[in-house]
């Protein structure tokens, strides 16, 4: 992003949700994509968002289109990423 547009991105969950999320995380022994600790942790639309399996299925479709190691631009949480490196994918 150009510093002449980053003031327009204010996006955010809040610190409260984004400190949640970081706990959930932190104290999570399975953050795999189907991990049964993160899905348990779903509370609300940002845990969902961030820790939902469901997001994997953006990838779903074109997972064998794509060849040799991804470049993911803008990960966030990282919830795609998951799936990608579920899959031994070379990020």
């Amino acid at each position: 992003m150009r510093p002449s547009h980053a003031a327009n991105f204010t996006y955010s969950d809040g610190d409260e949700a984004e400190n949640r999320l970081l706990k959930i995380v932190e104290k999570a022994t399975d953050t795999s994509l189907c991990s049964p600790q993160l899905a348990a942790a779903i509370s609300d639309w940002a845990s969902y968002y961030h820790l939902s399996n469901t997001r994997s299925n953006l990838m779903r479709p074109i997972r064998t289109m794509l060849k040799g190691p991804i470049l993911e631009i803008g990960a966030g949480c990282g919830a795609i990423t998951r799936f990608w490196a579920k899959r031994g994918t070379k990020l």
